[in-house]
């Protein structure tokens, strides 16, 4: 057996005859094709070689010792990887008129005479080369068409994630600044009993705020987009909600919000980083 060519992503012809002249006649005619042609000197060889190997075309004489063309096509469609390969059969018995109806039954798409018309050979062969080389093209495209779905797939999940973790941050964010305002408005007025306790919740709501915005780094949550912005006058108007839960009794919370605000599309943690200094002396 011998593989012309280096390149391992050119189409296979499979010749096969039991005459070494034969096969290097056969192969002088594809030398006008970039393909690489692959010998076989009997049914045997070209069983074996075509369970190792996809061909684009088989060209397969029919009288062999041993095993001939017509048995060895059975075994090439029956168990091999080339089970609808095209396979041309070469004969030179040109009186058995039972060859070529053997021949067609097994799936033949032609039967020709040798002495061989290199002239005819090499059309026959240019044909399956198109159809080859145009299912070749339908695979790629229909593998990247796979890869592309897929990766929209993976993009839409992470985005399906990342809006949720940027929900449950801002939620989480929100009472994490209402929480560091209270600690810090009873902290101006406790006692020294009572401040060692608040110095540290201040300390630890700090300390999570601070995690939680290297989460949200890490995850690419706090990165801003278009779709995560929002009207200002209906932010500061849910911050100034969530403050009256913790507002000392008696201090009233109230909005002037002036025209054209509600125009103005801001991001909620920017926002968020603006509210927290104000709740803080409250």
């Amino acid at each position: 057996m011998r593989e012309s060519g280096s390149r391992m992503n050119r189409p296979k012809v499979l010749i096969v005859d039991d005459v070494e002249e034969n096969l290097i006649l056969l192969a002088f005619a594809l030398k006008a094709f970039d393909v690489d042609v692959v010998k076989a000197h009997d049914g045997f060889e070209a069983e074996t070689l075509c369970t190792e190997h996809e061909f684009l075309l088989i060209i397969l004489d029919v009288h062999m010792p041993g095993r001939t063309g017509i048995e060895a096509a059975g075994v090439i469609r029956a168990e091999t990887r080339n089970g609808m390969t095209p396979i041309i059969f070469l004969t030179a018995d040109t009186t058995a008129s039972e060859i070529p109806r053997s021949a067609y039954s097994i799936g033949a798409v032609d039967v020709m005479f040798k002495p061989l018309e290199a002239a005819r050979l090499r059309a026959k062969v240019q044909v399956f080369l198109d159809l080859y080389l145009a299912r070749m093209k339908v695979v790629g495209l229909m593998e990247r068409l796979e890869a592309s779905q897929a990766q929209l797939i993976a993009q839409e999940k992470y985005q399906a994630v990342s809006s949720l973790i940027g929900s449950m941050s801002h939620n989480f964010n929100n009472q994490l600044c209402i929480a560091e305002g209270y600690a810090t408005a009873l902290l101006e007025d406790a006692d020294a009993a009572t401040s060692g306790p608040l110095v540290k919740i201040v300390a630890a709501v700090g300390a999570c705020t601070e995690l939680l915005e290297k989460m949200q780094s890490f995850t690419g949550v706090n990165q801003v987009t278009t779709s995560e912005l929002a009207a200002a006058d209906r932010l500061i108007l849910d911050f100034v909600k969530a403050l009256d839960v913790v507002t000392p009794e008696g201090t009233e919370l109230s909005t002037d919000i002036g025209v054209g605000v509600n125009e103005l599309e801001l991001a909620p943690q920017v926002l968020r980083k603006i509210f927290l200094s104000i709740a803080q002396f409250l």
